[in-house]
This record gives C-alpha cells, structure tokens and sequence, in this order.
C-alpha cells in the first residue's frame, strides 16, 4: 500500500505511482498535500471509493486514477478542483450518476469516464465547460437524450 505518512510531505508537487502493484485504498491523507499539481495512480490495484478529502488540493491540475478497481460514486469534493486539466476515472468500477457539479471545472481539458458503471444521464452543465477537448463516457449505463 501507499503509506498513510504519504500526507507529511506538504510541500510535494507531483505524485506518480502508476503502473505499479499497490493495493488496498487510496490513503485519504493524499489530501493533506495541498500544494500538489499533478497526482498519477493510475494501473495500480486501488480498491474501495475515491477518498472526498483529494477535494482538498485545491491547486491540482491532473487527477490519473484510471485502470484500478475504485468504487463507490464520483465525490462531489472533486468537482471544487477549479484547476483541473485533466481529470481519468475510467477502466474502474464506479456507480451512481455523473455529478451536476460538473460544470464548475472551468478550465478542464480531458474527462475520461468510460469503462465504468456510471447510470443516468449526462448533466447539462457539461456544455459549461468551453475548454474541454477531449470526453470519452463511453461503456457505461447512461440513458436517456443529450441535453440541450
């Protein structure tokens, strides 16, 4: 696992473990490191929810958790990353719908939900979001029409 004193490095900017074999859940003192811009655990063995303290690293501008076996719902926490770029939940397990909040990542580039188990429908403040280049939900359970 990723030691939970993984939260005593304050001043960290960048944190990749990917591609690597750790298991268990994603310490929630990750969210301690609030001067973190770049945070990589992607194609590792993560297990259980997405901790709502990474809501915490207010400066983030990548969030890479792709390819583990997450659970749970996307933590509303997520959607205050006013920074975020780049933002990759996909290839995990996660349920429930896509947050409204969505809308408030302002400046985000890439989102990449597929491959998971996400229901309902795509939130209308998606069209909020005039920096987006990239958006993949494909492979999920979401219904209903486009929103306008």
């Amino acid at each position: 696992t990723v030691p939970k004193e993984i939260g005593n490095v304050s001043h960290l900017k960048w944190l990749y473990l990917h591609y690597n074999r750790f298991l268990g859940a994603i310490p929630k003192e990750i969210g301690n490191l609030t001067k973190l811009l770049r945070l990589s655990l992607q194609d590792n063995k993560f297990q259980g929810e997405i901790p709502h303290e990474l809501g915490n690293l207010a400066e983030l501008e990548t969030l890479s958790l792709q390819n583990n076996s997450l659970t749970g719902t996307i933590p509303s926490s997520i959607f205050k990353l006013s920074s975020l770029l780049y933002l990759d939940f996909s290839n995990n397990n996660l349920r429930g719908e896509i947050p409204h909040e969505l809308g408030n990542l302002a400046e985000l580039e890439t989102l990449s939900l597929q491959n998971n188990f996400l229901t309902g429908t795509i939130p209308s403040s998606i069209f909020k979001l005039s920096s987006l280049l990239y958006l993949d939900f494909s492979n999920n359970n979401l219904r209903g029409m486009l929103p306008k």
